[in-house]
């Protein structure tokens, strides 16, 4: 069961990853290291994924 939490979380940061796509299109360069920041946290999210699962 504590494989699914990360999961959760990889959904949510994927929907925030979503939005910032968008605003990026409209503001330009501010939301860049915003989606970098979340980008290393999907990155950290499916190392968690691996390591967490049962294998």
């Amino acid at each position: 069961m504590a494989f699914l939490l990360p999961l959760i979380l990889f959904g949510q940061s994927l929907d925030i990853l979503k939005k910032y796509a968008k605003e990026r299109k409209q503001k330009g360069y501010k939301c860049l290291v915003g989606s970098a920041i979340l980008s290393f946290l999907l990155l950290i999210n499916i190392i968690v994924i691996i390591i967490a699962s049962p294998s």
